[in-house]
């Protein structure tokens, strides 16, 4: 089911891609999020399952939810094995179904098996990334540049942010990033804070001010749970890939927004300067950045009314 809301939500964001703001791309990723939380919805005839044929998927429901009889002879195969096979000997038609429904039943407890070691792993992969990556920048120092602080002070009131994230000097991650909901830090290499001017370094500060305002990296660590308990589906990694990347757009959009219109153009200029200096750029848990590739970003220094556009 979350397979077919992420397919819904594909087709219509290619079908209104124009028609739809940056809001709404980003924003219609949560009605996914909502659908894999909460699996079970009311029953109502207007549903896209009722397209199915009920016998496929009453020949579903009973492989993968037993009846009540098939519940209680599990229970009994499991501990009352011998018991069972001495008192329906003599049948051998019902030995026969006992055998077929223990096999049904331990195919069911290995996959549940498979489905927690898989969860368990995503959720110690991402947390260990995390926490390593934590550990390095504890011990990276943070910047004391007095105008680089003055920059990003503006910057946080200029969008009305309370918290102050500390700057991270941090040289194994060019970044810029932002982790930490509590604690926000920005992360950035001391080779990019030499590179960049005032005015980029104001593009930049203004684009992590807006995940702080946004909530974004609560919204991440909840993305990275509800991946974990479907990290079977492939197509659940493909949405929210795609999620991430529209909530960055929505971040750009929103900063657009802020600035003159005479000086939208150099964002995206900031931002295509970014990508050229990164020698990589991938995501990590708990983390939310900035630059994802080159071709995505032009399109911010092509266009003077991309704020309006997104929105509007």
């Amino acid at each position: 089911m979350g397979s077919v809301v992420a397919g819904l939500i594909i087709l219509t964001k290619t079908l209104l891609k124009d028609k739809l703001n940056a809001s709404w791309h980003y924003y219609i990723w949560f009605l996914l999020v909502i659908r894999l939380v909460v699996p079970y919805a009311p029953q109502t005839s207007f549903s896209i399952f009722n397209l199915v044929p009920k016998t496929s998927l009453n020949s579903i429901e009973n492989y993968v939810v037993p009846s009540n009889t098939d519940v209680n002879s599990g229970i009994k195969d499991i501990f009352f094995m011998d018991d069972i096979h001495k008192e329906r000997a003599s049948s051998n038609g019902e030995e026969i179904s006992l055998n077929k429904n223990t096999i049904k039943n331990d195919g069911v407890r290995y996959l549940h098996l498979l489905w927690i070691i898989g969860v368990l792993a995503v959720l110690m992969y991402n947390l260990v990334v995390y926490l390593s990556l934590l550990n390095k920048v504890k011990s990276m120092p943070k910047c004391t540049d007095a105008n680089i602080i003055s920059i990003l002070d503006q910057c946080r009131r200029r969008v009305s942010v309370k918290k102050k994230p500390d700057i991270i000097c941090c040289t194994d991650s060019k970044g810029p990033s932002l982790m930490g909901y509590f604690k926000p830090k920005i992360i950035i290499s001391p080779q990019v804070l030499s590179y960049l001017s005032k005015e980029d370094l104001e593009h930049i500060f203004l684009h992590e001010m807006m995940h702080i305002k946004r909530k974004d990296i609560l919204a991440n660590w909840i993305m990275i749970v509800v991946q974990a308990f479907h990290w079977f589906n492939p197509i659940v990694w493909y949405a929210f890939s795609k999620m991430r990347k529209d909530r960055e757009i929505i971040c750009d959009a929103w900063v657009l927004a802020r600035l003159e219109p005479e000086k939208r153009k150099n964002y995206g200029n900031t931002i295509i300067s970014l990508v050229e200096i990164l020698s990589s750029s991938y995501w990590r848990p708990g983390i939310v950045g900035m630059a994802k590739n080159k071709s995505e970003m032009e399109l911010l220094s092509k266009n003077e009314k991309i704020a309006d556009f997104f929105l509007e």
